[in-house]
């Protein structure tokens, strides 16, 4: 995929013709699918985009973004576990009155097949729930191990460094409503030691399918994620 725009209209209807589709995991969704995905809504999205544009669909990093006479590369990842994952999968296919319930799904918490398998055939809410700020703690922890994961990649020699790195991470961990102001904050707090530890992402950015939130060594932000 490559995109050239002139203007910030002319990007909207460049975008209107790329198919987006995700599809469900039981249905083939790839990679591909969630990084074209992400970064099309993360195009409508932010709004410091310089013109002209060029972005490039490749690898490490996964997009290489010109924008004015900025030079960007943008790594993407997804976070969620692979046991959810796995049961999402099973819990489409089954196609019956089942519950997944994303409680019993803790992050941090390993489960075999077999597991997974007696979880989803479950017809009603059985698990533990969450209390106060764990969900929120429970996700500023997660979300700051994949930075560093991400991080030891964005440093190996193979990956192409650019003027700045942006990380672009879609979320979407087995948790409850979150108060994404508190759990940013809680996320901040980790990341000061980040941005001083050498080579890091310039701007590390988060992506649910209603929010945007941008962390850098300065500070956070939120916004709507404007969905095309």
């Amino acid at each position: 995929m490559k995109i050239q725009a002139y203007n910030r209209s002319d990007l909207l209807s460049i975008l209107s013709d790329i198919d987006v589709h995700v599809p469900l995991r039981s249905e083939g969704r790839s990679t591909k699918h969630c990084e074209i995905w992400s970064i099309c809504n993360w195009l409508t999205t932010v709004s410091n985009l310089i013109y002209p544009i060029t972005l490039i669909h490749g690898d490490k990093p996964d997009f290489h973004l010109i924008s004015g006479d900025k030079d960007i590369g943008i790594e993407h990842t997804e976070a969620i576990t692979q046991e959810y994952a796995h049961a999402c999968v099973l819990h489409e296919k089954a196609d019956d009155d089942s519950i997944l319930d994303m409680s019993l799904f803790p992050i941090g918490e390993k489960k075999n097949k077999h597991e997974i398998r007696e979880l989803i055939s479950l017809k009603k809410l059985t698990g533990p729930g969450w209390e106060g700020d764990v969900p929120e703690e429970e996700w500023a922890s997660d979300l700051y191990k994949r930075i560093e994961g991400k991080t030891l990649k964005l440093r190996n020699d193979d990956f192409e460094k650019h003027e700045k790195n942006y990380l672009l991470i879609y979320e979407n961990l087995p948790l409850p409503y979150l108060d994404y102001t508190k759990a940013c904050k809680l996320l901040e707090l980790k990341l000061k030691v980040y941005w001083e530890s050498g080579v890091v992402f310039t701007t590390v950015y988060i992506q649910t399918d209603y929010l945007l939130m941008s962390f850098n060594s300065l500070c956070f932000s939120i916004c709507k994620n404007n969905r095309i």
